[in-house]
């Protein structure tokens, strides 16, 4: 019907909400013009969105056991969600934060002396394996390997908020002792509500 001109808009008492549009209707940006966002989130934007990793070798793990898988480093962490602190490793859903999430990681896992046979990564939701969705990945060597095995895995997940999530993994060396390798990452982000 018409244009408004303005360089500013701004709600009467200065804080607030401010709503543009109604229910049904799609709010237009141009092709040629940009959003910025100078803090906060953005709705549709795939946050909390998190990537860790580890930066050093986490040698002498027992043979044939499920270990949680140490993340002591983020790259990005948007809403500070990503617990680094020696036992925890886990990603937790902010407070407001639910719905669909998609996480994704890469194992590193060796034989710290001796050959692998049985390589394996797992996610765990609030302590429990998840079995869907290839939440587990697993696999049999056709060959004895003392080098580096990469194990790639992802899932996604319906979460409320407090639900954790964590990556454990397994090894089973001809003999010895096992190693979650440095290289190894764990991320993920929401998906919508």
């Amino acid at each position: 019907m018409g244009t408004i001109k303005t360089t500013n808009i701004e709600t009467i008492t200065g804080s607030g909400t401010l709503t543009l549009g109604q229910s049904g209707e799609t709010i237009s940006i141009p092709s040629g013009a940009s959003l910025t966002v100078s803090s906060g989130g953005l709705s549709g934007q795939n946050y909390p969105a998190f990537q860790a990793t580890n930066l050093t070798n986490y040698t002498g793990k027992t043979a044939s056991a499920n270990t949680l898988s140490e993340f002591a480093t983020t790259t990005y962490d948007t809403d500070s969600a990503f617990d680094t602190s020696a036992g925890n490793y886990k990603f937790t859903v902010p407070s407001g934060k639910s719905g669909k999430y998609y996480f994704y990681s890469k194992v590193v896992i060796a034989g710290d002396s001796a050959a692998m046979y049985r390589v394996r990564s797992t996610f765990y939701l609030n302590g429990s394996v998840v079995t869907t969705n290839l939440g587990l990945s697993y696999f049999v060597l056709s060959t004895f390997e003392l080098d580096q095995n990469n194990i790639l895995n992802f899932t996604t997940l319906d979460l409320s908020d407090g639900d954790y999530v964590q990556i454990y993994s397994y090894g089973s060396p001809t003999s010895g002792t096992w190693g979650h390798y440095s290289g190894s990452i764990f991320g993920g982000f929401r998906l919508g509500a």
